[in-house]
């Protein structure tokens, strides 16, 4: 399985980089820089730094696979109405909005997941990634799928001294998910993490990824993560 948490993860840390950047007055365009054509290596998944509208994403094993490709085609993409933006995954069933009113921006593709929600300045962000997980070998029902997950996290983020994760049964808009809750330090910052998994019922995983810098919530993203819902 792919250990999209990390992939979450990297892009925190690379938007963090930018807010970080920002506060040093690096002029840019649009007030980020975004660094391209490099790597970032957390345990053993390698994520190129891009924004693309089609990333590939490699697995723990090395080898690429189609579903993982992220496509900005005519069943994904940003809508506005009355003030809400809304971003449909006709594709893959579900939706997600937020308001630009908030100070919040959509990206589709950014650094390897579907939707990317964020406030730049800040760094505060919610995004979207989706997994098929019905041919992994050993993982039978979401509940081992979060629980293989969160192994995977600690493994991987261990030298970089990630908290506790807590675990909460929650639900969403009718659907029954799992939430895991921890934080963990970078570049002098502390960055808390909740993390909810969400089963179509189809052996497909969704992760939807809330992140704020510092020790005060945002409720702008918690609104977000609960617009969160599956659509026919």
């Amino acid at each position: 399985m792919k250990k999209y948490l990390i992939l979450a993860l990297v892009s925190t840390l690379a938007l963090t980089s930018c807010g970080q950047k920002e506060e040093k007055k690096t002029d840019t365009t649009t007030g980020t820089k975004t660094e391209t054509n490099t790597t970032v290596k957390t345990g053993t998944t390698e994520t190129p730094k891009t924004s693309t509208s089609s990333t590939d994403t490699t697995t723990a094993t090395g080898s690429a696979d189609a579903t993982a490709k992220t496509s900005t085609t005519a069943t994904t993409g940003i809508t506005e109405e009355n003030g809400v933006s809304i971003f449909k995954n006709t594709e893959k069933g579900y939706e997600i909005s937020f308001k630009k009113a908030d100070g919040l921006d959509g990206q589709v593709g950014f650094q390897n997941t579907e939707i990317f929600i964020a406030d730049m300045k800040k760094g505060n962000s919610v995004s979207v990634l989706s997994e098929d997980y019905s041919r992994a070998p050993g993982i039978v029902d979401a509940e081992k799928y979060f629980e293989e997950s969160v192994k995977n996290l600690k493994a991987a983020l261990k030298e970089q001294g990630i908290s506790e994760i807590k675990r909460e049964d929650v639900t969403i808009n009718g659907t029954k998910g799992i939430k895991a809750t921890y934080s963990m330090s970078t570049q002098g910052s502390k960055l808390n993490f909740e993390q909810y998994f969400f089963d179509n019922g189809k052996k497909q995983a969704f992760i939807v990824t809330k992140t704020v810098v510092g020790d005060n919530d945002d409720a702008r993203l918690t609104s977000v993560v609960n617009s969160f819902k599956f659509i026919k």
